[in-house]
């Protein structure tokens, strides 16, 4: 079976020093951050916060459908991944979804972001 991946690699444009990695959030933020729950095939499965931004500090697994009330942030050398079948729903009028330098998404067949 041939799984069909599409890739998402935000391109900077100049060579330029990359950004330090900020730490989590703490505090009332903290709670918007990604939530792990367990390993599926070596990948660490996240899931969204139920409400704000969801800070995609480190390499995850997105399986299922989920929604976010806010933007979706997915940090330098982090990738998220989204199993097939699984769906992101992300209000792209209100919002955005950013994948910082050597950040990726990847979604493969049958996932969607919509």
């Amino acid at each position: 079976m041939i799984t069909t991946l599409l890739l998402l690699t935000l391109l900077a444009g100049a060579p330029h020093e990359p950004s330090p990695r900020p730490d989590p959030p703490s505090g009332p933020e903290a709670a918007t951050s990604t939530a792990f729950g367990g390993q599926e095939k070596g990948f660490q499965i996240c899931t969204p916060p139920a409400v704000g931004t969801w800070w995609v500090f480190q390499d995850c697994l997105l399986l299922g459908a989920h929604s976010v009330s806010g933007h979706v942030v997915v940090f330098e050398n982090v990738t998220l991944t989204l199993a097939a079948g699984a769906s992101l729903d992300v209000d792209f009028n209100n919002r955005f979804l950013r994948i910082r330098d050597q950040a990726r998404v990847i979604i493969r067949s049958g996932a969607r972001i919509h």
